[in-house]
């Protein structure tokens, strides 16, 4: 299974100098105009050695130390992925520190907010899985859209082999069909 990770302590803005207290990672409040947060805090149960931490980096630079030594970092290219290391083995007397930036060139302000949201340990498989049944509906419509794309194509293919006029007009509605 996949499960958010539960943490507590303090954040900071970087366009505020003042730590603030939180309870959950939910409790952050991030703006539009926040370019880069600072968690620094302890998880709230213990993640096994070797499970993974998964996250889901869009346009962010993440940079993650355990007791002062680096566990995670990546310098965020631009792209959205989802990414996952093994965990060292983090107990709540540890303490975490976490430091997202966003890249200079993103204008996703949701950025932040939604790594914080995404922020969880499980095995990738079980991620799959979640993220297949989460997204059903548009996997099941956008696979729809492409067979009847394709179907358009071929009976178009078929049209101009037995030389009957086609419009233009059905090769572009199928090309589009098929993007």
């Amino acid at each position: 299974t996949v499960q958010a990770i539960s943490m507590q302590g303090v954040y900071q803005r970087m366009s505020s100098n003042v730590p603030t207290p939180f309870q959950q990672l939910k409790d952050i409040s991030i703006g539009p105009d926040d370019n880069e947060l600072i968690l620094r805090g302890h998880v709230k149960q213990d993640i096994p050695k070797d499970k993974k931490i998964v996250m889901y980096i869009t346009h962010l630079r993440v940079h993650i130390q355990l007791n002062g030594q680096d566990i995670y970092h990546e310098e965020g290219d631009g792209y959205t992925w989802w990414d996952s290391f093994d965990s060292p083995g983090i107990t709540p007397k540890d303490e975490l520190v976490i430091h997202l930036q966003r890249t200079t060139d993103s204008d996703y302000p949701e950025a932040l907010a939604l790594w914080l949201r995404k922020f969880s340990s499980g095995e990738t498989y079980a991620l799959l899985l979640h993220q297949l049944q989460h997204n059903a509906t548009k996997i099941i419509i956008s696979s729809m859209l492409l067979i009847i794309g394709i179907a358009l194509l071929f009976s178009m293919s078929i049209l101009r082999l037995f030389k009957i006029d086609i419009y233009e007009q059905f090769f572009s509605c199928a090309m589009l069909l098929i993007s």
